[in-house]
């Protein structure tokens, strides 16, 4: 047992039968739960109003409830004040005091390097907007890190409890209390962690598609290796010219719609984006920043390719009406909510968020889409390089790229691993002869002329 005070910063401790990371310590120490506690809608009544929402009356009734019978001592818990200003900058829900709350999105980015990120995407307390229009959209963090909104009364997402307590109570160190106990984790519980693990990397590969790496990726490299493992099988679309990667899973871009405001035959395709029906109604993330984003840029620059390049980037940037989302974990959001008809994503995303209840429905453009796969490299100096060849081999063994598949949405690079019932193959879909070293090569001009014609006022 030790006092949260000698817990140093990001350390973790249970206490009421949950365990907590420590975020900071001052009068009294700020804790969150290292892991979602439950699944819940942020308000029952759809509004973004933390201080009246049906969250806030759970954890500060049942929920404190729960851990004082786990043995926790009610007094330990010190009223926390919450800032409620909203992302837009509007202040009209003030402040909420609580003995639990959730992050404001201003303590999300003042500790996210240390907040331990969770396969579960999860509420925090800032409102997007304080405006009745939009009294339902609420701020969320992804299981990237990446931040968005979504409506309050989704009631699959996480609830990562906040807390400040006395500094001075004693709690349970994990690993310390039973240190001199040899516990062995079941291989059942191996191959969870492995999952979860797994889930987080291919989360936040999502950004960084392999034009995005450039030249850097070249200067990382201590020595040039692709992966031995069953290399035939690798299927040649996806192998490095150059041998400084090895793939590792294939990403399609999709189209997605919100299918109770636009059908799915209307969008069929790249054209369909620059139909003036859909103008600023599109869902799409800031390619300079968004890997995908740009992915799904060029890929449309090869569909469109019978009009010139920047025709097509001038009649794009004009169809979205200024309106470009900062990331793209809030795409599917902006689509299921209704505040888009259409959006650009890759499948593994769009898939997911089905699986998980978001109503969209996903379309392979009819002109093309793109392939890109995501790659494994082995960095410049690695202590142990064999360690890291064999790693890498183990990312395309016939056993991981069915397990990508299968629990994650991906599609394998070999060859004879046969697509999972969910993705229909890919000799299906129409594909556009995407050269990732085109893209790299030409990423700055592209995006110049993006910004040129993003910030151009349209002819009348």
């Amino acid at each position: 047992m030790k006092k949260i005070s000698q817990i140093e910063t990001g350390g973790r401790f249970l206490y009421g039968g949950v365990e907590w990371v420590k975020l900071y310590a001052g009068d009294g120490t700020v804790a969150i739960s290292a892991e979602p506690v439950f699944e819940r809608a942020f308000d029952e009544n759809n509004k973004n109003d933390w201080r009246s929402s049906s969250l806030r009356r759970e954890l500060n009734g049942a929920f404190l409830d729960a851990l004082v019978a786990e043995g926790a001592d009610r007094a330990a818990f010190l009223d926390w004040e919450s800032d409620l200003t909203a992302d837009d900058g509007m202040t009209d829900y003030g402040t909420a005091t609580d003995k639990i709350a959730l992050l404001s999105d201003k303590l999300y980015r003042m500790f996210r390097g240390i907040i331990p990120r969770v396969d579960a995407w999860c509420w925090n307390l800032t409102p997007w907007t304080c405006d009745a229009s939009y009294s339902y959209c609420v701020r969320i963090v992804n299981s990237s890190g990446a931040m968005g909104w979504d409506g309050a009364y989704l009631g699959y997402y996480g609830v990562r409890p906040l807390c400040y307590l006395k500094s001075e109570i004693l709690v349970s160190v994990p690993g310390e209390d039973d240190e001199e106990k040899n516990v062995e984790v079941a291989e059942e519980d191996r191959a969870q962690l492995v999952l979860i693990a797994s889930d987080r990397i291919l989360n936040a590969l999502n950004e960084y598609p392999l034009e995005v790496w450039g030249e850097a990726l070249g200067a990382a490299v201590a020595s040039l290796f692709t992966s031995k493992q069953d290399a035939a099988q690798i299927a040649a679309q996806y192998r490095s010219p150059d041998d400084v990667w090895t793939p590792f899973s294939s990403l399609p871009v999709v189209l997605i719609c919100n299918p109770k405001l636009l059908s799915s035959e209307s969008l069929q395709s790249w054209a369909d984006l620059l139909s003036p029906e859909l103008r600023g109604k599109i869902a799409f993330a800031d390619p300079s920043v968004s890997g995908s984003s740009y992915t799904g840029l060029v890929t449309m620059l090869y569909a469109l390719s019978g009009e010139e390049q920047d025709v097509v980037l001038q009649r794009f940037a004009e169809n979205l009406d200024g309106k470009l989302l900062s990331g793209s974990g809030e795409i599917v959001s902006s689509v299921a909510s209704g505040e888009s008809l259409a959006g650009i994503t890759l499948e593994e995303t769009a898939l997911k968020r089905i699986a998980a209840g978001d109503e969209i429905e996903m379309i392979y453009p009819t002109d093309g889409t793109s392939c890109v796969p995501d790659g494994t490299a082995i960095v410049s100096g690695a202590p142990h390089p064999d360690n890291a060849k064999a790693f890498v081999d183990f990312t395309v063994s016939r056993d991981v790229q069915e397990l990508i598949q299968e629990r994650f949405y991906r599609r394998s690079v070999r060859s004879d691993v046969e697509p999972a019932s969910k993705l229909p193959p890919l000799k299906q879909l129409t594909q556009v002869d995407y050269d990732v070293g085109w893209a790299s090569a030409h990423r700055d001009a592209i995006l110049m002329s993006w910004a040129f014609y993003l910030d151009t006022e349209p002819e009348s």
